[in-house]
């Protein structure tokens, strides 16, 4: 019984002394580490030090919540933008493919750069603009699709540049990284 116990207490004792190192990691190259991973808590450590969760009073299952809230939101553009591109001659189902990808990898990429809450999504109103063009210049979908990588293309380039320079200083980093990735998918 008493190796039992003292086995234990080795046990609790070893395993408090990781749970002090791993409590210590707060950085991102930690992230980088196997033993970050090696504890039963390494989940929300890896929020807080992606995400600073504690810091911002808030917790897990709320930003779960809230970003089921943002998606629900903005669930109207695969209905809406695939619909409008039919017309000027885009595939529904690429299309849907295409949205739902660039809105999922824009958003993580928004959020893990940013470290704030942003939900990327097209903007329908561009979406009209584009297929009415098409149409009434009666251009197909692959000049659509090349205009639209062209400018986003430029748009990337000029946040580069001295144009964006000056954008840098008026417009908070969280917002500016947000926004040219929104517009650039």
């Amino acid at each position: 019984t008493i190796k039992n116990d003292n086995e234990t207490n080795l046990e609790y004792n070893d395993s408090s002394i990781s749970l002090q190192n791993y409590q210590k990691r707060k950085t991102r190259a930690d992230l980088a580490t196997i033993d970050f991973y090696r504890h039963d808590h390494w989940f929300d450590e890896l929020c807080e030090v992606l995400f600073k969760i504690k810091e911002r009073k808030t917790s897990i299952s709320l930003e779960i919540y809230y970003g089921f809230i943002h998606f629900i939101s903005c669930l109207y553009v695969l209905a809406v933008v695939p619909q409008q591109l039919s017309n000027a001659g885009y595939s529904k189902q690429l299309t849907i493919v295409a949205v739902s990808s660039c809105c999922g990898l824009g958003s993580v990429i928004g959020g893990l750069f940013t470290n704030l809450p942003f939900v990327i999504a097209p903007v329908t109103v561009v979406s009209i603009f584009l297929s009415v063009y098409l149409q009434s210049n009666n251009m197909n979908s692959e000049a659509g699709s090349a205009a639209v990588l062209l400018s986003g293309g430029l748009l990337m380039f000029l946040f580069y540049r001295p144009l964006g320079e000056f954008i840098v200083k008026l417009i908070p980093l969280p917002i500016q990284v947000g926004t040219s990735l929104g517009v650039a998918l």
